[in-house]
């Protein structure tokens, strides 16, 4: 049964087992020069859905071979098994020339039918064109398939065939110049008395409007009448979730012209109602709508209903005949008239009329306070509608929530956020009551105005949540996936429908019984490739434009995943920058401009302070405590002056304190001891190091340090063996190696040329020597106590190369990881490759190490695309989504909780990512 409805299901995404009909054509009669009948009057009346093919070979090589779509499908065991049916069966085909000449002459169509209770089955049918060939159908069969059997129904001949490898025997019959095909012979009779007996889709008034607007270059057209589906759908779709009336009575037929592209699959056409049956679409007959919502909701919003009004009261009447040729008036009127009663207020004169354009229901995937299961994702919902009159709504919405709150003899709730105030209209039942069953998700009916919306939730945190996105530009129009889906639906339309198939994967599920839910769990990996879907309903000229498009795009990331992303006053210089406040424990964002200007961002993207510094930061940024009382501060330093700033933004008194001479490299800061006795270590341009105090003072003992060449990088610090060791590198790689007060520690008994992206470590991998680092022809280079270097290579790497040494792979033991050019490369004390990586362009960027989870990671920025892409002992992770950046970026957790963020700059914004597997 299972796989039966996968056949069904993707009929018309792959025209499945379109080749069996191929292969039949040989039961072609000879000489046949009777006119034959219209293809579609032997399409069953209660056929659910069925394909009409213009050239059946050729769509067969578009649909199975030409897209990714069928190749992932094939990916699912029941699925594949069809896959090697059609081309077992097309190999067959194209044995004969003249079978293949009558496939690419012949129309055909593929008629899902129900066979008998719950069951549904195909009925293949091929048009014969006249002829004069003769073929001998019975040698071939006996040749390649298996002996046949004839017997007749209604004096028509009828045969069957047990194909090789398949338990189900074919049945078929050349009837009237069509040939009829299927695994179930109650099909082939039911077509035999659509020809002879039953009344031809061409008397069917709504099938003939919509045949009349397909496209006749379509690769295949796609009909759908919804009184016949709703009994295909009976045993698929959970009933408690969305009832059959309300798919049987949603139109009456559609037509969809199939447009196949590698991983796109796109189908539209137009559907029309029965005006004298009571069908759903018909109430939106008036202008479609622009679709203006996804400005105000969520980046992360994956399920979307929006119905488009240009006049909600008109749809209201043709909704309540709707709902009065459906027996279902009789409810609507009771739950309205209940409200109105219990609580003094005239709904349909008072609230329909400042409805607008919009009405719809918005699912966020990872709401506020939920894990993003399908019952979070409806306790979650949102519930919206566009006011006519922003004013007068909310006086309306205010005042109707403080009465309720009086009539419940309890205070009304009201909670500011960010300026706007939530409140509570504690009528459960409202959404249901006056816009439809389609919102029964919303009970707790907490709302808040913005723009021109009126936004309700189940749940304040859910409000919170889309005012902080809508705060921060973080919309769902401003999400990149939904930018990019979105250029392929109209901008307008009456009724839309999308679903991020990937982040409501579960959620979708809760919809399908057993056991279609555990199919779709067992197979979520393929299915997840398909990134999303859209439905789109728009009235045009008495008809309604229909729209479906699916999406597959296996190497979807979701992009800006997590919390904030903001825009400063000018393009950001050097990276950013974490510091804690010391009274929350929390982890501030610094950032500078090329303005010159100083920003502290909080961790929840608002921006607390801005103050101008001299100049542009040329060191890290670090927290000192220069009171000793426990508060710090943060120091860094630009070209000329030492800089000293409290965390609320304000320069320390005497700072900045300008330096004697220009800086050439970045501040070194040492705390020996951990006695807050700080030590501030600068190259100027005269070559030397300079040691400084806390308060910008010169430290007297201490021998400045000259170097051959100038000081761009920082001065690095070591301890073994409870010695101090103080490494100095100059522009060209020459280091110099001294103790505290300046003096020479270690002199090198050779020549070290440093990498310039290297540095020094303590060697914990053996004894070669006290410490490692690389030098410039890439050899890992040790240094010992006494000066002496010893080498070791782990493969040829330039001079530009980085280098890390840490426990890249949690075993207890140092590794060796060097990054260069287009590759990473991680190996252990054994020089065994732990990871490769090659990238698509050169790495020029300073890659980063990090923890998360216990666990040590690098981030390396990709040039070509600026994407961070992150590696752990395993490889990849993170491969499902996308960051972003041009800087190098930082981690730490904001919040100071279980979660980690990535902080990444880019032109003028701060990006904040969560990184979460």
């Amino acid at each position: 049964m299972v796989s039966g409805f996968w056949k069904y299901v993707y009929i018309f995404l792959a025209a499945a087992l379109v080749g069996t009909v191929g292969f039949f054509t040989y039961r072609y009669i000879e000489s046949y020069n009777g006119p034959s009948a219209p293809i579609l009057n032997s399409i069953p009346p209660d056929a659910a859905f069925f394909l009409e093919i213009e050239k059946p070979e050729n769509a067969i090589a578009t649909l199975l071979q030409d897209t990714e779509i069928w190749k992932e499908l094939n990916n699912i065991p029941e699925i594949g098994e069809i896959d090697n049916e059609i081309r077992q069966l097309d190999s067959l085909i194209h044995l004969d020339e003249t079978t293949v000449n009558i496939l690419g002459q012949s129309q055909m169509v593929l008629a899902v039918c129900p066979v008998d209770s719950g069951r549904f089955g195909v009925l293949y049918v091929v048009s014969l064109p006249s002829s004069r060939q003769k073929l001998s159908v019975q040698d071939f069969i006996r040749k390649h398939a298996g002996s046949i059997h004839h017997y007749n129904y209604k004096e028509i001949e009828l045969s069957r065939v047990n194909l090789k490898n398949n338990k189900t025997d074919l049945h078929f019959s050349e009837y009237k110049g069509l040939l009829l095909l299927s695994f179930h012979e109650k099909l082939i009779k039911k077509g035999i008395d659509r020809l002879d007996y039953g009344n031809s889709l061409g008397t069917d008034a709504s099938f003939k409007k919509v045949q009349t607007t397909a496209g006749k270059n379509a690769l295949a057209r796609f009909y759908l009448k919804f009184s016949a589906f709703s009994g295909f759908t009976a045993n698929i779709l959970d009933k408690n979730k969305l009832s059959l009336n309300s798919i049987s009575g949603f139109a009456d037929w559609v037509e969809l012209d199939v447009v196949s592209k590698p991983r796109q699959l796109l189908l539209n056409g137009f559907g029309v109602v029965n005006d004298s049956v009571a069908q759903y679409l018909g109430c939106f007959a008036q202008e479609p709508q622009q679709v203006i919502v996804p400005e105000i909701l969520p980046y992360d919003v994956s399920l979307l209903l929006d119905l488009g009004f240009a006049d909600f009261e008109s749809y209201l009447k043709k909704y309540t005949d709707y709902l009065y040729g459906t027996g279902q008036l009789e409810k609507f009127d009771k739950d309205l008239i209940s409200i109105n009663k219990k609580y003094g207020v005239k709904l349909q004169k008072q609230f329909f009329p400042l409805v607008g354009s919009e009405v719809g229901m918005a699912l966020p995937a990872r709401p506020a306070g939920g894990l993003g299961s399908g019952k979070d994702m409806e306790r979650n919902c949102y519930v919206f509608f566009k006011a006519k009159d922003i004013k007068k709504t909310v006086a309306f919405m205010d005042g109707l929530a403080s009465k309720v709150s009086r009539k419940h003899k309890k205070n009304l709730y009201e909670k500011e956020h960010n300026e706007y105030v939530i409140r509570k209209l504690d009528i459960p039942e409202f959404a249901t009551a006056v816009f439809g069953p389609w919102f029964s998700c919303m009970k707790g009916n907490y709302f808040i105005t913005i723009k021109d919306y009126v936004v309700m939730a189940n749940k304040p945190s859910a409000l919170i949540h889309l005012i902080d996105a809508f705060y921060l530009q973080k919309t769902l129009s401003g999400n990149y996936n939904f930018q990019v889906f979105s250029d392929n639906i109209s901008e307008s339309s009456n009724i839309l429908f999308y679903c991020n198939t990937r982040k409501s994967f579960d959620y979708m599920r809760t919809f399908w019984n057993e056991p279609y839910s555990k199919l779709m769990k067992e197979n979520s990996n393929s299915l997840k490739s398909f990134e999303a879907f859209a439905i789109q309903f728009s009235y045009v000229n008495n008809m309604f434009y229909t729209n479906f498009y699916l999406k597959y795009n296996p190497e979807f990331k979701e992009v800006n995943p997590s919390n904030w992303e903001v825009a400063l006053d000018a393009k950001i210089i050097g990276k950013p920058h974490l510091l804690r406040n010391f009274k929350t424990g929390n982890l501030n964002v610094l950032v500078a401009d090329e303005l010159n200007n100083l920003y502290c961002i909080d961790p929840d993207g608002m921006v607390k302070w801005k103050t101008p510094i001299p100049e542009a930061i040329q060191s890290d940024v670090f927290p000192v405590d220069y009171y000793k009382n426990d508060k710090l501060q943060f120091l860094f330093n630009t070209e000329n002056y030492l800089c000293l700033y409290d965390v609320n933004g304000n320069q320390v008194e005497g700072f900045p304190h300008k330096l004697i001479a220009k800086a050439t490299n970045g501040l070194s800061v040492f705390d020996y001891g951990n006695s807050k006795k700080y030590r501030l270590l600068l190259g100027l341009e005269d070559n030397r190091i300079y040691n400084y105090s806390i308060d910008g003072k010169l430290v007297e003992g201490w021998k400045k340090i000259k170097a051959r060449s100038t000081v761009t990088f920082s001065v690095e610090h070591l301890v073994s063996n409870k010695k101090d060791y103080i490494f100095v590198v100059d522009d060209k790689g020459q280091v110099i190696i001294t103790n505290r007060r300046g003096e020479v520690r270690v002199r090198l008994r050779k020549k070290l040329i440093r990498a310039k992206n290297s540095r020094f470590y303590k060697n914990e991998t053996n004894r070669k020597g006290i410490f490692i680092t690389t030098n410039n022809k890439g050899k890992l280079t040790y240094v010992s106590a006494s000066g002496k270097l010893k080498y070791t290579g782990f493969g040829d790497f330039s001079p530009e190369h980085f280098f890390f040494y840490d426990d890249f792979d949690g075993d207890g033991s140092k590794d060796f990881i060097f990054v260069d050019k287009d590759r990473l490369m991680v190996f252990n004390k054994f020089k065994k490759v732990l990871l490769r990586h090659q990238f698509n362009s050169e790495i020029i960027g300073k890659p980063v190490l990090f923890t998360l989870n216990g666990e040590n990671h690098i981030g390396i920025i990709e040039p070509s695309s600026n994407e961070v892409l992150i590696f752990n002992k395993s490889g990849r992770a993170f491969a499902q989504q996308k960051f972003t950046g041009e800087t190098i970026f930082v981690t730490g957790s904001l919040n100071n909780n279980s979660k980690t963020n990535l902080i990444i700059c880019s032109g003028d914004k701060v990006m904040n990512y969560l990184l979460e597997e």
